[in-house]
């Protein structure tokens, strides 16, 4: 009886999968682009204000707000995908037990988790890039990134050569191609996962890099941090400006503070004539858009 029991149970259990996987599927056909790209990002409970900075970035942007059509949010929990809900169309429910409480060993339950779901994507051939919440879109990135990479990471501070491991890549905002070399690496990642169960992404992210790039073969690419910046540098020309993320800061509060006056310059730089942005007299970012250091 208990065999027959344990049958059912995972008889259930696979239907469900598959109707999951079946339902995913057809949202990602109806979001990603026509050459099979999509932005993805994580939301919990706690990133709700960063979240809705997040989204009017690519509202305020330079027609970054088409953008949106091809955004999946990944909620972690119940109350993060109704507050997703509240203000984008396409939120999806990554699976992780909706607690208040975190821990290491919550947070490396959702970098599993997460892994999983990009590793599922690029099997199912969708390529993509994944975003932070504390990144703001001003302006479409696409052709910045090499014909050939399999791999696209933005970096606190810049080497100088794109292809240089002397570079750290930032997790915050990466691209991922949807190829067979790909899929091999997001195994390896979360094999790192389970060795190092309370090791932060950044450092599953270099390790994995960094031990990947021969037998995987991986063709990499760092983004410059004067299209891709951050609160770490000093902020690069407005007009060639496409993400700046609030690294370098202590704490949420400061991110939110951060970004905020970040919109307000951009939204003032986005004001001015064509002749006083290309005079470059016009505008100059405030020291608030940052974290203090």
């Amino acid at each position: 009886m208990g065999s027959l029991e344990t049958i059912n149970n995972s008889s259930c259990v696979l239907l469900q999968q598959k109707t999951k996987l079946r339902v995913l599927k057809k949202s990602l056909r109806r979001i990603a682009r026509d050459d099979n790209i999509l932005i993805i990002a994580t939301l919990d409970a706690a990133s709700r204000s960063l979240f809705d900075l997040f989204i009017e970035s690519f509202r305020v942007g330079e027609r970054t707000d088409v953008l949106l059509r091809h955004l999946l949010v990944l909620a972690t929990d119940q109350k993060a995908l109704e507050h997703c809900r509240s203000s984008h169309m396409h939120c999806h429910l990554l699976g992780a037990e909706g607690n208040s409480k975190r821990s290491a060993a919550d947070d490396g339950h959702v970098m599993m988790r997460q892994l999983e779901f990009q590793q599922t994507l690029v099997e199912l051939g969708y390529s993509f890039i994944y975003t932070d919440l504390d990144v703001m879109w001003f302006r479409i990135p696409w052709h910045h990134l090499e014909s050939g990479t399999y791999l696209g990471f933005a970096t606190d501070l810049f080497e100088g050569d794109a292809k240089s491991l002397q570079n750290v890549p930032n997790g915050g905002l990466m691209y991922v191609k949807a190829c067979s070399n790909n899929v091999e690496l997001y195994k390896y990642w979360k094999l790192l996962c389970k060795q190092y169960p309370t090791a932060d992404r950044q450092s599953i992210l270099s390790k994995g890099l960094a031990d990947g790039v021969v037998p995987f073969n991986l063709r990499f690419q760092f983004l410059d941090t004067a299209n891709f910046g951050g609160f770490c540098q000093p902020r690069g020309e407005p007009s060639k400006v496409c993400t700046v993320q609030a690294n370098c800061c202590g704490s949420a509060e400061e991110k939110v503070r951060g970004l905020r006056s970040l919109i307000q310059d951009w939204n003032k730089y986005r004001s001015i004539s064509m002749e006083e942005k290309e005079g470059g007299g016009g505008f100059s970012w405030s020291n608030t858009s940052r974290c203090e250091q």
